[in-house]
């Protein structure tokens, strides 16, 4: 199972990434560089991380094959994955699946359609600073992954939509994210790229497993 845990010194060796947009708020605001990406790649993981257990979670070997009497089998059902955030508050990833597995050669290709709803999520972004991310209404997924002779290959995802954020000292944001997310398994790296803030990022990090 994976989890959202960054690498030590991810956060050091960022990309430039434009502020998030003045708020809507007492206190009027704006993330910084560094902050602003380190929020992205923090939220594409735990996206990755509900979907991956919505998928290989209890109940998923069956789900996977189908009727064992089946040389295809076809799957389409809804999932809910609610998952922890890094430093308090949830995310819940919840849609529809659909996709085709062939129980002799072991190999699939499935697709979900789902909303990503983030409830007072916080993510330590720097030493001593945590951004909390609630949706604005909530943020599109659709996602594709596979598996190739029982070996899971290339898992995307793309996320659209807007959320608002508070820091810890009080002040607040609200900024729009479309990005696309690719995680490898056999090499445990995160590609996040896209817009998010209204500037564009492409970071690559290694996860833990």
């Amino acid at each position: 199972m994976l989890r959202s845990i960054l690498l030590a010194g991810t956060a050091a060796g960022l990309l430039s990434l434009a502020a998030c947009s003045d708020a809507v708020g007492p206190v009027s605001a704006t993330l910084s560089a560094d902050e602003a990406q380190a929020l992205g790649l923090s939220m594409a993981g735990l996206t990755t991380d509900a979907l991956d257990e919505a998928f290989t979670g209890p109940g998923s070997a069956d789900r996977i094959a189908g009727s064992p009497s089946a040389s295809v089998a076809t799957t389409n059902e809804t999932f809910t994955r609610t998952r922890a955030c890094p430093a308090g508050g949830t995310v819940t990833v919840s849609g529809t699946r659909q996709g085709t597995f062939d129980n002799t050669a072991k190999t699939g290709t499935w697709s979900e359609t789902a909303t990503r709803v983030d409830a007072a999520c916080a993510h330590t972004v720097r030493a001593g600073v945590t951004v909390t991310v609630t949706g604005a209404p909530n943020v599109a997924l659709t996602s594709s992954h596979s598996r190739t002779a029982g070996v899971a290959g290339v898992w995307s995802h793309t996320e659209k939509g807007a959320f608002d954020w508070t820091r810890g000292e009080g002040k607040t944001g609200h900024c729009t994210v479309d990005v696309t997310s690719t995680f490898e398994p056999a090499t445990h790296t995160l590609h996040v790229s896209g817009t998010l803030c209204n500037r564009t990022f492409d970071r690559t990090v290694t996860r833990t497993t």
